[in-house]
């Protein structure tokens, strides 16, 4: 565990610049958390955050509880996101998890999300987008070969897809998706930051212009 948290700082752009597309408060509920890494992160850049994890697997919840910066609002449960219910949430974390589910469960899964926040709330949801390539192989492989050792467990396999497909489902459970980052994942990992209210998300993606035009 240690070595992996230490490789997931050095490696992964998402671990550094998380922050960036997460507010600084309201209520994180984090799917699929694992040892609570991102939850972390953000704790300690704002104490007007609280966190709700969830996974399936006990040993990665018991870590996740172990090294909690601030358990008084860091809870990590054991369950399953497609069967459990959500609380309420400001922001929804979804991240390198749903291509451990079929399809129908994929989408599932991403209507409970979008049923869970609340008013202006966003999901933030990394995935690999699949398309043929050297780099979308890539990930592909290192994903089988976490599931093979037993460090990510999935029932089904891994099941990625592709950038128009996911795009596609989460227009499907009620999503608009505002942003899109390739700088925040490995090679053909892709951030959808997506909201539920189409007047807020057409402000913020004004917003998201504006701010591009200023720096050029």
């Amino acid at each position: 565990m240690e070595q992996y948290v230490y490789w997931k700082l050095r490696l992964d752009p998402l671990c550094r610049r998380i922050s960036e597309i997460v507010p600084r408060g309201g209520t994180i509920l984090d799917l699929g958390q694992g040892c609570g890494l991102l939850a972390n992160l953000l704790a300690a850049q704002s104490a007007r955050r609280s966190f709700i994890g969830l996974d399936y697997d006990a040993e990665k919840i018991a870590a996740a509880r172990r090294s909690a910066m601030a358990p008084e609002r860091m809870v990590s449960e054991v369950g399953n996101i497609l069967d459990v219910e959500f609380p309420e949430a400001d922001t929804v974390l979804l991240v390198d998890v749903l291509h451990y589910w079929p399809p129908e469960d994929q989408q599932k899964i991403l209507r409970k999300a979008g049923a869970c926040l609340r008013k202006g709330g966003r999901l933030v949801m990394r995935e690999s987008c699949q398309d043929g390539s050297a780099k979308s192989k890539a990930v592909r492989l290192a994903e089988l070969f976490s599931t093979a050792i037993g460090h990510n467990k999935s029932r089904h396999g891994v099941l990625m897809n592709s950038g128009e497909t996911y795009l596609k489902l989460l227009k499907d459970a009620g999503f608009n998706t505002v942003q899109t980052r390739e700088d925040l994942g490995w090679r053909s990992n892709l951030v959808f930051i997506c909201g539920k209210d189409a007047t807020e998300n057409r402000l913020a993606a004004g917003a998201d212009a504006a701010k591009r035009g200023l720096k050029r």
